[in-house]
Formats: structure tokens, C-alpha cells, sequence
């Protein structure tokens, strides 16, 4: 695509490189396939269309043309219980970049989501991948920039939205995989300069739509409910059930039932 030719970009810890696709089954899977091929660190996978997205649990995510689909290989010099906190790192990078367009009342839904209005503009996958005694983390994100409602699925509809139908007008794909980026690469050097996803937390709790509800959560057969309360230090949700028992959830669905309006 002659719109993302020559792309540069401003960043400290990453050297990222493009590999552009027109059409793919899913980035995440071309991108693993290049971490056997010996791609390191800053790769950029990205699509003009998907024709098996992955959403999270193997879902199918609808990729049609106008989106943003995107992997990103990470090589993260961390511990390994801590690389669920990359998810919250990207989703907080794709926030900040939507916002940076012009678009207002942004959140993040644990544990993966980014929200305009409550309605979903995007999602990430984050997955790991062992590869020559190395671990190394596939980001994967797809965000509707230029799409409208009419491209998704009916029964999708009522949940979704795009940053061209909020701001009514068309985004600029050079613009925004360049500021995505950098903004990525931003996080990951505080993350690294200080050994510690503090800030990364900080930001997600600032934006996240989740805290300070009443929700639901289906992690596989076990179903918890009460009050999303925080995330703990490895990116799990807390939530304190009616009990006063605080329950710590590391994955699953979550439906968010009832604001708490007393939240800070």
C-alpha cells in the first residue's frame, strides 16, 4: 500500500520494520511464522484486510477492508508473569492514539477492549510465542478506523463503532499506525527504564471503564460477580463479591452490569 511506504518513525527502544500484506488469514499467525523465519523485536505485520482475524479464546474477529490490523513482535526483557501487562500497555497505547485523533470519551474494558462511547473500536491479543530458548510476545490489534456499521455482521452492530463514523471523516492510516507506534514505544521504554509496569497501571486505571462497576465475569465453567475493584500487579482483575471476598480473575469474559457511581 502506497500510503504506508516509507514510513519513519520516532522511537528509542524499537527499530520497527514493515511487512505489509494486503490480504492475510490473520496477522498474529503471519507474524508468528515470521519469528520462525529469525524476525526479532519491532516487526510490524499489518493487513488491509483479514479473512480469519483472531479475537480473544479463538473467536473470529471481522477484519473488512478499512481497518487497522496489526502484530507487533515484542522480545520483552521481563519476568514472565508480568507479560499479561503488555495487553494493558497496548491497550492504553491504542487509547491514547484514538484520542490523539480527536475522538473523545475513550475507555479500556478489561481485559482487552477499547471503547467510544461504551461502543467497541477495537480489541488486542496478546500471545506469546518460544522460539530458540527465547520468549517473544505477538500484540495484536485491530481497530475500525474507516469502516463503517454497515461492514459487520448485523448482530455486531448494535456493540460497535468507528472512528470514521464518530468523527466523520476519513483517518489517515500513515498518521495513525506512526503515532500507534511510537506511543508503544513510549510505554515500553518508561517500562523498562524503571523495571516496573507502575505507570503502564496508573494510565490503565485512569481510562478503564471496567473499575468501579458491578460485572459479571465467565472464566471458562466459573462464573464471578461483584465489584471490579482494581488489577493487580500481574494485570488480573480483582473483583470483591457481595461477600466482601476479594476474587482474583486472570482471564475471561467480562459484562459490566451497573456503574458504581462513588468509584475514584
Amino acid at each position: 500500500m502506497t500510503e504506508l511506504r516509507n514510513l519513519r518513525f520516532n522511537t528509542k527502544m524499537l527499530r520497527p520494520h514493515l511487512v505489509y500484506h494486503e490480504v492475510v488469514e490473520s496477522t498474529n499467525e503471519v507474524a508468528k511464522e515470521l519469528v520462525m523465519k529469525g524476525h526479532g523485536e519491532g516487526t510490524l505485520v499489518i493487513a488491509g484486510r483479514q479473512t480469519h482475524g483472531q479475537g480473544r479464546q479463538g473467536r473470529f474477529w471481522e477484519s473488512p477492508s478499512g481497518g487497522l490490523y496489526m502484530s507487533i513482535i515484542i522480545e520483552p526483557k521481563l519476568p514472565t508473569e508480568v507479560l499479561p501487562l503488555l495487553n494493558l500497555l497496548m491497550s492504553c497505547a491504542v487509547a491514547d492514539t484514538v484520542g490523539g485523533m480527536g475522538v473523545k470519551d475513550i475507555s479500556v474494558k478489561w481485559p482487552n477492549d477499547i471503547l467510544i462511547s461504551g461502543r467497541k473500536v477495537g480489541g488486542i491479543l496478546g500471545e506469546v510465542v518460544g522460539y530458540d530458548e527465547r520468549f517473544l510476545v505477538i500484540l495484536g490489534v485491530g481497530v475500525n478506523l474507516n469502516t463503517t456499521l454497515q461492514d459487520y455482521s448485523p448482530d455486531l452492530q448494535p456493540t460497535l463503532t468507528s472512528m470514521k463514523d464518530v468523527l466523520e471523516r476519513a483517518i489517515p492510516l500513515r498518521g495513525f499506525v506512526t503515532s500507534l507506534v511510537e506511543a508503544i514505544d513510549i510505554r515500553l521504554l518508561r517500562v523498562y527504564a524503571g523495571q516496573s509496569f507502575i505507570a503502564v497501571l496508573e494510565e490503565w486505571r485512569r481510562v478503564s471503564s471496567t473499575l468501579g462497576q458491578t460485572v459479571r465475569v465467565h472464566d471458562g465453567e466459573r462464573v464471578v460477580e461483584g465489584l471490579a475493584v482494581d488489577v493487580s500487579a500481574t494485570g488480573s482483575l480483582l473483583v470483591e463479591s457481595e461477600t466482601g471476598i476479594t476474587i482474583e480473575v486472570a482471564a475471561g469474559d467480562v459484562i459490566h452490569l451497573e456503574q458504581r457511581s462513588d468509584h475514584q
